[in-house]
């Protein structure tokens, strides 16, 4: 399970059958438009994040290899807002 938090500015990451298992990265991110936010998940020899779209509520996952770039659409997420 992935939560990226953009007030706290990280993406934790948690294993379904490790719960003790816990992955905390920094993020930055860009707004574009009213429509899509980028998410970039700072870890050290990888780029890789997320481009959500809150008001449609979709999401897609990318990361780059040296060769290709790899989309994924996520099917199972949620947003919430801040309170």
């Amino acid at each position: 399970r992935y939560v990226i938090d953009l007030d706290e500015k990280t993406s934790t990451y948690t294993r379904f059958n490790n719960p003790n298992f816990i992955s905390v990265l920094p993020i930055a991110f860009e707004q574009h438009g009213k429509e899509l936010i980028q998410v970039h998940i700072l870890e050290d020899g990888f780029d890789y994040g997320l481009f959500l779209n809150p008001i449609e509520e979709n999401a897609l996952w990318y990361w780059y290899d040296e060769d290709m770039t790899t989309v994924k659409k996520i099917t199972q997420f949620r947003f919430v807002k801040s309170s």
